[in-house]
C-alpha cells in the first residue's frame, strides 16, 4: 500500500488517474486540490507489493479564493514503462507536460504547453511510442495537439473554436493510428441557449506552430 498526504485530496476523476504499462505494472497520479502537488505511485510488478511514491509536481502557493483555478492530472505509460503526465497548473490553469525519465518518475522534464485552459489535457501514446497531448489554448482559442518525444514537444493548432473553449475534451486513436479528438465548442452557457456544439476532429495534416514550449528539468528531492 502506498501512502500519500490526503488533506488536499478532492475525490473526482480529474485529480486521480491510473494507467497500466505493457508489463501490467500500474501507475497512479494524484493531485492535491489545495496546492496542486502531484504524487506518482509506481509499482515494480503487477501485484504492486512494493510501490514507490515520487513527487514530479511540487506544491504551489496560491492566493485564497472562493474557487480554486481549474486543475486536473492525467497519466499514460509508454511501451518502455516510463510514465508521462499532462496536468493543469493550479495557479493559472496552464497546461503542462511531464516527461518521466525513469519508471518511477524520480527524474523528469516539465514542458509548458499553453496558458489558461478550461478542459483538462489528455495524453495518449501512439503506435510509434510518441506522446500525444490534446489540450486547449483558451486565449487564442484553439484545440491544440502536442507531439512529444524525449522531453521535446511540437505543438500543432488542430482547429479553432467558434463559440469558445468548453469544459469537455477527450482523445483516442482510430484504426489508422490517427488521433481523434472530441471537444465542446461553447460560450459557457450550457443550458441558456444553443450556442454550443459537440465536435469530433481527426487531424489529417499536422503543421507545427512556434515558438517552442518552455522546458524545466527536475529530480526527485529537488
Amino acid at each position: 500500500m502506498a501512502r500519500v498526504p490526503s488533506g488536499g485530496f478532492a475525490p473526482g476523476p480529474q485529480t486521480l488517474s491510473v494507467a497500466v504499462g505493457a508489463d501490467d505494472r500500474p501507475v497512479v497520479a494524484r493531485m492535491d486540490s489545495r496546492t496542486g502537488e502531484v504524487h506518482m505511485v509506481s509499482c515494480e510488478d503487477p501485484a504492486c507489493a512494493r510501490p514507490r511514491v515520487t513527487r514530479p509536481v511540487a506544491p504551489q502557493t496560491i492566493e485564497p479564493a472562493q474557487d480554486s483555478p481549474r486543475h486536473a492530472v492525467a497519466v499514460a505509460v509508454r511501451p518502455d514503462g516510463r510514465p508521462v503526465l499532462a496536468y493543469q497548473d493550479i495557479r493559472d490553469s496552464a497546461v503542462k507536460y511531464v516527461d518521466c525519465r525513469t519508471r518511477d518518475c524520480a527524474q523528469y522534464v516539465t514542458v509548458t504547453l499553453s496558458g489558461e485552459s478550461y478542459a483538462p489535457p489528455v495524453p495518449v501514446i501512439d503506435r510509434a511510442g510518441r506522446v500525444l497531448v490534446a489540450y486547449q489554448d483558451a486565449r487564442r482559442p484553439y484545440v491544440m495537439l502536442a507531439t512529444c518525444t524525449d522531453g521535446h514537444c511540437t505543438r500543432t493548432a488542430v482547429t479553432g473554436m467558434r463559440n469558445g473553449p468548453g469544459d469537455g475534451l477527450a482523445m483516442t486513436l482510430d484504426r489508422a493510428g490517427r488521433p481523434v479528438i472530441v471537444w465542446t465548442d461553447d460560450n459557457g452557457s450550457y443550458f441558456s441557449d444553443s450556442k454550443w456544439s459537440l465536435m469530433v476532429t481527426t487531424p489529417l495534416n499536422l503543421t507545427p506552430v512556434n515558438p517552442s514550449p518552455h522546458h524545466e528539468f527536475g529530480r526527485q528531492g529537488s
